[in-house]
């Protein structure tokens, strides 16, 4: 038994050393590591705070970041509009605990503890957080919490969550790009060798090179990519955002891009975590790329595999959304939940979740969508192989 935990308050993580964070362990991985969360403190958009849990040695066993929104800022942080519910909190009603930005979230612990001890340092981390959150009239929530860490955090809270998206990783297999690739369907196998053939044809070429080097050139590409997409890219915004990744990572901010005549046509942005490559952010000229030269897949993923490889990177992590795609190039699925801490959903809301995403991912990927999770025990998986009831149209058939 570690015996009594206390919790302190930090207004930065700079207070605690980078290797003694990064010691912790986190299902989140890369973006509860203490270089993103340190980079994200300049953004304004959120009070920042931290919870830091030690032993009566001074030994670090946990922390939890703790952001007070200031305004609503990114909508897939919003719960009203992820839920598409009008009855929970708002933005600027919340605390957003673990993190606010990756889409991924957890509360880091010490991985030298017993899981009683484990389990009993998360959960004095989250009560003080909804404590806190209460003195100020908020309610705090983990958002986007994986589905491996999703039952044990379930159960150290005494709440239910409501699944809110899924991500994507590619496992890398041993050996080279020619082993990932041979592993695929031969179906894929044929498209990929298609958009490599022309992407070369069309005389594109890859390089990698530090971020540092191209920001000024891809930020329009960045923000050409969000707006087609229905999300505001803003310029200065995120000129800001990545020069102060750069500055925060260095090296590890790895850019990959891909020129036409001698222009950058597609970025992808990429860190590099253990041993894993996180893809963060990607870029289109839509004027200098068409669809014929298979570009975004190129830089999005074929480059960073081919990188993965020659670096001893053994996995891939894409991200949410355009899950189909990263399906059918070898990716495995987790789901994301959002999980109250100390307060319960009105109700339906998980039902109606439930719902909503198992709805979203067969009309994406289909009946068997099920079958491209990660793992077994992935806590979506029951409601996503639950049988869907027959439509009109196919009891009229009597198919």
């Amino acid at each position: 038994m570690i015996g009594e935990i206390h919790v302190d308050v930090a207004s930065s993580l700079r207070s605690v050393e980078p290797a003694e964070w990064d010691a912790l362990k986190s299902a989140a991985g890369f973006y509860t590591a203490h270089t993103w969360l340190l980079s994200d403190e300049a953004d304004p958009s959120a009070d920042v705070s931290y919870l830091i849990a030690r032993d009566g040695n001074g030994a670090l066993m946990g922390g939890l970041p703790y952001y007070r929104p200031r305004v609503a800022g990114n909508e897939r942080y919003n719960l009203r509009v992820l839920l598409e519910r009008d009855d929970v909190p708002r933005s600027r009603a919340l605390v957003l605990a673990g993190a606010r930005s990756g889409y991924r979230c957890d509360v880091p612990v010490s991985d030298r503890l017993a899981p009683a001890d484990t389990s009993g340092v998360r959960t004095r981390l989250l009560r003080e957080a909804a404590e806190r959150a209460g003195h100020d009239d908020r309610q705090a929530v983990l958002l986007y919490v994986p589905g491996n860490a999703y039952s044990q955090l379930a159960a150290d809270v005494g709440s239910r969550g409501a699944p809110v998206d899924s991500d994507a990783t590619i496992a890398l297999p041993d050996g080279s790009f020619a082993d990932w690739l041979g592993e695929l369907p031969k179906k894929q196998r044929t498209s990929i060798r298609r958009e490599l053939k022309a992407y070369d044809a069309c005389g594109w070429r890859t390089e990698v090179v530090p971020l540092g080097a191209v920001i000024d050139d891809v930020v329009p590409l960045v923000a050409a990519l969000q707006e087609k997409h229905g999300a505001r890219g803003e310029p200065r915004a995120l000129a800001r955002l990545l020069a102060r990744q750069e500055q925060a990572f260095g090296d590890r901010a790895i850019a990959f891009v891909g020129r036409l005549r001698g222009q950058i046509g597609a970025f992808a942005l990429a860190y590099r975590h253990g041993d894993a490559l996180y893809i963060r952010m990607v870029g289109l000229n839509y004027d200098l790329a068409p669809e014929a030269a298979y570009a975004y897949f190129n830089i999005m993923y074929y480059a960073p595999i081919s990188h993965a490889y020659a670096t001893g990177a053994r996995a891939l992590h894409l991200g949410v959304s355009s899950l189909l795609a990263k399906v059918r190039r070898g990716a495995r699925l987790t789901s994301l939940w959002a999980l109250p801490i100390g307060w319960a959903w009105p109700d339906d809301v998980v039902d109606g979740a439930v719902r909503r995403v198992t709805d979203g991912l067969r009309a994406e990927i289909g009946e068997r969508a099920a079958a491209h999770f990660a793992d077994e025990a992935d806590p979506l998986l029951p409601a996503l192989r639950c049988p869907q009831p027959l439509t009109r149209r196919h009891e009229t058939n009597g198919s």
